[in-house]
């Protein structure tokens, strides 16, 4: 058990007790490294970056001259396509600074009439961590700009062990060995890009791959799988503030890193301390003042329609499950689900009876409203600056995105002042006399992705950038001065520049392909600062459905059991009680998962079998596991027993034995 605690201890308190970093020349060789990380570049008629190592595990690069990528666009529509192996190599130049070296290569392409384009790509690594940082400006003729940016361009070999470790939801690995031709791409911020980061492993060697990026700028992180080869890159459409007179800087590095200590390590070391300086991670739980009912909100139901039926069904699952259980209501709308957006008042008939209901039993109850989409056949839409606020593509068409009522929805750029006024006012008529909740869900605006909007007349520089991001925040900023006190906003999945803006995310999103492993990459940066409930919410009455949930526990979330008129059912009895005791557990240990902190995910050996779990995507250890930090520094394993069956088994690192119960969760403290 000591072991656990001193593996960690070693992780988190990472000293600076690296070496001096050097460059070194032989011949067409140049090696940068600091002492633990040693990048190999080619230094010829081409720039090669032959291979990056540490402590004994080297990753050759394929495709090794290809390491950017840009387009650049003229005053008069002009657009070229400029690489490193299609532009000139021009050389090197070696920089020092305290504690610091770096190498600025040098390209050069004819753009046009005689005139170059220069492109500067600086690799640095320092003495106060292993990361290496890379940055590209460029200058260019006048009146000419850099509209898109992919760098760095990084292929790596794959192997039988490559497994790839992406930030969808929860975080989600998938083996390689079993994908030929895929590419998958992270686009940032969103469900599919919660944080800025990405990660091959092969074994406990890892390649990070990141951006500690304060301003949560648009980009997209993609992973180009083929039979032979991995290539990551990010892909960054420009703020056009980013360009000035044919001066073009990225404003933001890349940060490249090897470990052999595993995943985990790379997160925790690396990404978590970033973490902490920017905006939306600064504050802990505790310093958020959620309101109790909140905090004691340990299981979310999921409401259906407001008839009579549906108020039965509801009172029957606060007498199974607890006055403190809290309600997320999709359908009281006016209108068709996903149809006459933001039109939502009046409410469906039956549905102040509900409120009423879950209000007088002391629960709460979240209806739901979208937060970034106009149906585009309302009259509001035509009448009251919908047409004028959506987002506008490069051509000057508008994003119009259709589901499944088929309506068209224009997404709405959150700079609009039009769009600001709308969610104000509709937070205020539904947290106020028209409908009086104490809570109010915002569909999609941590889930959804980022999007460049080339609109001229909106408040914000056209393209990409850090707008759509600051708009948000200044929309939530004046939501929150109107809100009464004790009540809440939360919202759809959990990318990492909304924490500051909600106080709960919903984590409903399923990764893209069948074949996959959960892992709770989020929770070991956020889980001290960020609230979720549910997991993967679309429920089935299986073992799917434990596994679920006491991962969703395991990795410090609310509890989210689905749909009320699902989980009441007598079919659902054995894994309706199996929730209940997880809620009832939950409710024991808010010193841990109240401002705790999940320190890794732990499987226990001995009689611990692989079960075959259906609607899931892979099996699953029958006991599954999670070390934690509570509110005061003391460290807990948290087990599950997802089987019906009793099972003896041994904690990590250690001969400790633990009889656990079919269905039964334990804390055991360290």
């Amino acid at each position: 058990m000591k072991n656990i605690l001193l593996s960690l201890a070693i992780c988190i308190m990472a000293t600076n007790l690296f070496a001096q970093p050097n460059i070194n020349f032989n011949g067409n060789i140049v090696n940068l490294e600091n002492g633990d990380l040693y990048l190999k570049f080619e230094n010829d008629s081409k720039l090669r970056l032959l291979n990056i190592s540490q402590a004994g595990k080297t990753w050759n690069i394929s495709n090794n001259d290809l390491v950017w990528k840009l387009s650049v666009a003229g005053n008069q529509g002009q657009k070229l396509t400029i690489t490193s192996q299609t532009a000139t190599y021009k050389g090197v130049q070696e920089l020092s600074g305290t504690g610091e070296k770096s190498l600025v290569f040098l390209w050069e392409y004819p753009i046009s009439g005689g005139l170059l384009a220069n492109i500067y790509m600086t690799v640095s690594v320092n003495s106060s961590n292993k990361l290496s940082e890379w940055k590209i400006r460029a200058t260019l003729p006048q009146l000419w700009s850099v509209a898109e940016t992919t760098f760095p361009i990084i292929t790596l070999p794959k192997t039988n062990d490559s497994k790839l470790i992406l930030p969808r939801g929860w975080g989600v690995e998938y083996d390689l060995s079993t994908i030929a031709n895929s590419t998958h791409i992270n686009n940032y911020p969103s469900s599919s890009g919660t944080v800025q980061m990405v990660s091959v492993r092969e074994n406990n060697n890892v390649f990070y791959y990141a951006t500690h990026d304060p301003t949560a700028s648009i980009k997209a992180f993609n992973s180009k799988v083929t039979a032979s080869n991995i290539e990551v890159s990010n892909q960054i459409v420009s703020s056009a503030i980013w360009n000035n007179n044919g001066q073009f800087e990225l404003p933001w590095a890349t940060s490249i890193g090897l470990t052999d200590k595993g995943w985990e390590e790379a997160v925790i070391t690396w990404y978590r301390p970033f973490s902490f300086q920017t905006t939306w991670g600064a504050k802990k739980m505790a310093d958020k003042n959620l309101p109790s009912w909140l905090i004691d909100s340990d299981l979310w139901l999921t409401g259906g329609h407001t008839n009579e039926k549906e108020l039965a069904i509801t009172k029957k699952a606060i007498d199974t499950f607890g006055k403190q259980t809290s309600f997320h209501w999709y359908y009281w709308h006016n209108y068709d689900f996903d149809t006459k957006y933001p039109e939502y008042l009046p409410a469906r008939d039956g549905f102040s009876a509900l409120i009423d209901l879950i209000q007088s039993e002391e629960s709460h109850i979240m209806p739901y409203i979208n937060g970034r989409l106009w149906d585009t056949t309302t009259v509001s839409y035509q009448s009251q600056g919908g047409r004028s606020a959506v987002v506008l593509n490069e051509n000057q068409t508008p994003v119009v995105e259709i589901y499944a009522s088929k309506a068209p929805n224009a997404v709405i750029c959150p700079s609009s002042s039009v769009w600001k006024n709308t969610l104000v006012d509709l937070t205020d008529k539904i947290q106020g006399n028209v409908l009086g909740t104490d809570a109010l869900y915002f569909d999609q605006v941590a889930s959804a992705r980022g999007r460049a909007c080339f609109n001229e007349n909106h408040n914000h520089p056209v393209g990409g950038g850090s707008f759509w991001v600051d708009s948000y925040r200044d929309i939530f900023t004046e939501v929150r001065s109107k809100l009464q006190p004790g009540h809440i906003i939360s919202t759809e999945q959990n990318a990492e520049p909304y924490l500051d803006m909600f106080d709960l995310f919903l984590m409903a999103n399923y990764p893209t392909g069948t074949e996959y492993k959960p892992l709770p990459l989020f929770p070991l940066i956020y889980s001290d600062r960020a609230l979720l409930y549910g997991f993967y919410i679309f429920s089935k009455n299986d073992m799917s459905y434990r596994v679920k949930n006491a991962l969703t526990l395991l990795w410090g979330a609310q509890l989210n059991g689905g749909r009320t008129s699902f989980v009441v059912t007598c079919a659902m009895k054995a894994n309706a009680n199996f929730l209940l005791d997880l809620v009832s557990f939950r409710k024991q240990h808010h010193d841990i998962f109240v401002g705790g902190r999940m320190l890794k995910e732990i499987t226990p050996t001995g009689d611990n079998p692989v079960l075959n779990v259906p609607n899931w995507g892979e099996s699953s250890a029958a006991v599954r596991g999670a070390l934690w930090e509570n509110q005061n520094g003391s460290t807990s394993i948290l087990l599950v027993n997802i089987d019906t069956a009793q099972h003896t088994v041994v904690l990590p690192d250690s001969n400790q034995q633990v009889v656990i119960n079919g269905g039964e969760c334990k804390r055991i403290n360290l």
